[in-house]
């Protein structure tokens, strides 16, 4: 697909330090996130890869071992490497989905303001991104790439709920509330708005998704990250990607959402 292709070309990241890993029990037979990651690898370059793509397969081969990756580092150097293995795991479950290998996708974005891609039509509007990622290319295209994937997977029948604390969205500008709304009202049968009624704890801001095969066996994907107009070095990045009957990582990241926003998933 076109945005794999788009971003191995044109992404480049610096030296990144090494993640943390939690090993889970290994499941018995194929697993949804060997048939999701597999899937993104099967499309990587078969020739020399460059650093940034080394680095990306070498996270997403650790992430369907053990269920679950942190990293603590700049901004600049992990949001490029999260956000677009973040991506490409969505974009390959949309594909999935679509073709019928999957049963059901639904998800839930948990952020300070509404999610960032729903924002955006695909540029970079004003206030959309933080001051220092407005020139930084490898961190811009995190942005506009999961636009279009977020709407491929609602048009592809994932589910959404977008989720924030009441008066989040005031923080968006005018034309941004405008492009939200406006995909609130395309996909009204699996986008919905959710705003909270409660602050939203940092460390649960992110995204987390319940995938369900077509033979009913289910997968956790999250991510745990801080949004493109509030970077921060300080962050820990974190990836969730496992049965929740196998993988405790999973499991708990999904009992904490669930303790936020209900049983939505």
């Amino acid at each position: 697909m076109f945005l794999r292709k788009f971003l191995f070309v044109i992404l480049c990241l610096g030296s990144v330090s090494l993640w943390g890993r939690e090993k889970a029990s290994p499941p018995s037979g194929p697993s949804l996130q060997e048939v999701v990651v597999d899937s993104i690898l099967g499309e990587m370059p078969k020739g020399k890869r460059s650093s940034f793509e080394t680095r990306l397969c070498s996270l997403l081969e650790e992430l369907k071992r053990e269920g679950y990756l942190w990293c603590v580092g700049e901004d600049a150097s992990l949001r490029p490497l999260f956000v677009t293995a973040q991506g490409l795991i969505e974009d390959a479950c949309s594909e999935l989905l679509q073709e019928g290998k999957l049963k059901k996708m639904c998800g839930a974005s948990h952020t300070p303001c509404p999610a960032t891609p729903l924002c955006s039509d695909g540029t970079i509007s004003e206030k959309l991104v933080h001051k220092s990622l407005e020139k930084d290319k490898s961190r811009l295209v995190t942005v506009t790439f999961r636009a279009r994937v977020v709407r491929d997977y609602l048009k592809n029948g994932g589910q959404l709920y977008v989720v924030y604390p009441k008066g989040g969205d005031q923080k968006r500008t005018p034309p941004q509330r405008a492009i939200y709304r406006g995909l609130l009202a395309e996909y009204p049968k699996v986008l919905f708005d959710c705003p909270l009624e409660r602050p939203l704890p940092s460390l649960l801001i992110g995204a987390t998704y319940r995938i369900t095969g077509s033979g009913g066996e289910e997968c956790v994907f999250g991510i745990g990250s801080v949004q493109a107009n509030a970077p921060d070095d300080g962050v820990t990045w974190r990836l969730w990607l496992g049965d929740p009957k196998v993988s405790r990582p999973c499991f708990q990241r999904l009992q904490a959402i669930e303790c936020l926003i209900g049983r939505l998933l």
